[in-house]
């Protein structure tokens, strides 16, 4: 697992990615039911709070050697490209503690799995801005 990352969300939040780098020498697929989830943490343990599908067209996204995805995670949909390399997710997240975790097989039909844990803070700005 990778080291937790902290990201502070405030007025000016746009998102924030994980991305999964294949480095091996053979392809890996990640399938599109349940290949990633976020889990957050609670008194009774990893809960999963978001999945979906998105990854491929075909039922499973395919990186060649050297290959990227990228999933941009935000707290409110707004207009995004949909593209090959990334996959767009809206989940309201609380401040907390939680985990991306992805899961791939290799050609071997070797599963592998990744994770990065990561808090969210949030930081409200000083003065809020109300219209009559």
């Amino acid at each position: 697992m990778a080291e937790s990352e902290v990201f502070t969300v405030d007025e000016r939040y746009e998102g924030f990615e994980f991305t999964l780098h294949n480095q091996t020498q053979s392809a890996v697929a990640v399938e599109t039911t349940n290949g990633w989830e976020i889990t957050a943490h609670s008194s009774d343990g990893w809960e999963q709070i978001a999945t979906q599908d998105g990854v491929g067209t075909d039922g499973k996204r395919t990186l060649d050697c050297e290959e990227k995805h990228t999933w941009h995670l935000a707290l409110f949909e707004h207009p995004t490209p949909h593209g090959r390399t990334t996959t767009y997710v809206f989940v309201d997240l609380f401040e907390g503690l939680y985990k991306f975790t992805v899961t791939g097989s290799l050609e071997t039909g070797e599963e592998l799995t990744r994770e990065a844990q990561f808090e969210v803070r949030r930081r409200l700005p000083s003065e809020t801005r109300t219209d009559d």
